[in-house]
């Protein structure tokens, strides 16, 4: 499961032993980066010293570990309401041939220990 604490794990264990010059991972959920942060740990290294570690979904549980967690927060709220939106009126307009529709949102970096 890619959403897991063992898979953050076990993916920054197999970077950390192919690449003698990491300084940094990105995780796709802050579960994952729980278990990243455990194994960077584990193998001796420091937080943020000798690896940055960021999370894209910055959660609060993010803040609530040490070293915080830092995090490029998404408005996935407002991306999954926009879709959803999206999605219902290609549905109630079948007959007219729109466009694809290009949307941009904006993320918010919250700095934190691990960076």
């Amino acid at each position: 499961n890619v959403n897991s604490f063992e898979y953050g794990y076990n993916c920054a264990l197999k970077l950390i032993d192919s690449n003698s010059s990491l300084d940094a991972i990105i995780v796709a959920a802050d579960i994952q980066g729980i278990g990243a942060m455990r194994a960077i740990l584990e193998s001796g290294l420091s937080i943020p010293n000798q690896i940055k570690l960021i999370s894209l979904t910055g959660h609060n549980i993010g803040s609530m570990l040490w070293p915080a967690m830092t995090a490029m927060e998404m408005p996935g709220f407002e991306i999954g309401s926009q879709a959803a939106t999206m999605n219902i009126d290609e549905i109630e307009n079948l007959s007219k041939k729109d466009f694809p529709k290009h949307l941009t949102f904006s993320s918010t970096l919250i700095e934190r220990e691990s960076c």
